[in-house]
């Protein structure tokens, strides 16, 4: 989940200075509503995003995507397996969360050589992280863990990682403000970082009693994310690729911001 920080003021001409000098590195494509979208993949294994913003209708189009592609990796949203509960509710739904990983594996086994990387709580005696996890084959791992946590119900929730999972990686998986995080908080990406695959909840709402006076969803949940894919481009000269795999929380009624982002190239000359 990602929420704008409360408290910040921006000299609005050098900000939007900043934007447009941060987007001639990048171009994008929006895919803006729920269903899977199948991005130009610049090599390893063909990835698919699968937006959903309920786990009914996750599972229908991920059943029926694996079918027609197995050999892809298909990512879904921010914590797919909650999605239909709020975050209050997330601490007592462990067995239910269980129940849903497990129906994933079984589903997995008839597809193996299909890779699906699922947003979820993980429930761990340290605490409850937001985490990633990949199934193939039955077989269920840790991929990440969020280390952005912004807002103050999702802290009251989980517990944010303090380490990267991925150490040496070309397609590094994120979750949602951890793209913010990357852009201007973390040391570096892994040197050998070429694209990054993020789950998000992107449009989550203001903190309450935010002090400044906030822009339509539409405009501002975009311009955070360009804002923030910029910030990416600039940053990391071996970035070439960003997916994004978002779904919407009933609280906001803008559609996903499913998109995919790459780096400019002029004359066959990747721009850094």
């Amino acid at each position: 989940m990602f929420a704008l920080q409360t408290g910040i003021s921006y000299d609005i001409v050098m900000y939007h200075k900043r934007l447009r000098e941060q987007a001639r590195h990048y171009d994008i494509q929006w895919y803006r509503q729920t269903g899977v979208f199948y991005p130009e993949q610049l090599s390893g294994t063909p990835t698919a995003g699968v937006s959903a913003n309920t786990w009914h209708e996750y599972m229908n189009l991920i059943r029926q995507a694996a079918a027609d592609h197995p050999a892809h990796r298909f990512v879904s949203p921010e914590l797919m397996t909650t999605a239909d509960m709020e975050l209050a509710e997330i601490p007592d739904q462990h067995a239910v969360v269980n129940d849903r990983l497990a129906e994933l594996q079984k589903l997995s086994t008839s597809m193996p050589t299909a890779e699906l990387v699922v947003g979820t709580p993980e429930y761990h005696p340290d605490g409850i992280y937001n985490s990633l996890v990949i199934i193939q084959n039955g077989i269920r791992r840790i991929l990440e863990r969020k280390r952005t946590i912004f807002s103050s119900a999702e802290g009251e929730t989980f517990t944010a990682n303090d380490t990267l999972q991925q150490r040496y990686t070309r397609t590094l998986s994120a979750v949602c403000a951890d793209l913010v995080g990357y852009g201007v908080q973390y040391p570096e990406l892994p040197q050998d970082t070429r694209a990054i695959h993020a789950s998000c909840c992107w449009a989550t709402p203001l903190e309450e009693g935010a002090r400044y006076a906030a822009a339509p969803d539409e405009e501002r949940y975009t311009s955070a994310m360009t804002h923030t894919l910029g910030r990416l481009f600039a940053r990391y000269p071996q970035l070439q690729q960003v997916i994004v795999v978002d779904r919407t929380p009933p609280s906001t009624a803008i559609p996903p911001l499913n998109c995919v982002a790459r780096r400019n190239t002029h004359n066959g000359i990747i721009e850094s």
